[in-house]
């Protein structure tokens, strides 16, 4: 890949009515983030209907947090069974 890119980007919250990607919100859906590790308590899923609205908190699992958490379990199960 070849090029230079200059200017500024401006960040835009593409929330949707039509599940489209995936959800930031019970009513809009929009872009989520991508987290190896899940904060102790997130935030509650928004009821928010405002397109405009930046501050929609949304947390997706990584692939590598799922991999964690199922051999976490899988440690738990084993201990468990023993």
């Amino acid at each position: 890949m070849q090029g230079e890119v200059t200017g500024t980007a401006t960040p835009k919250i593409h929330l949707s009515e039509n599940a489209d990607y995936g959800g930031a919100s019970k009513e809009l859906y929009g872009h989520v983030k991508l987290v190896d590790t899940m904060p102790e308590t997130p935030e509650p899923s928004s009821d928010n209907t405002d397109k405009n609205n930046t501050t929609v908190p949304g947390l997706a699992a990584s692939p590598y947090l799922v991999f964690n958490y199922v051999k976490a379990s899988k440690i738990k199960v084993n201990a468990i069974d023993a």
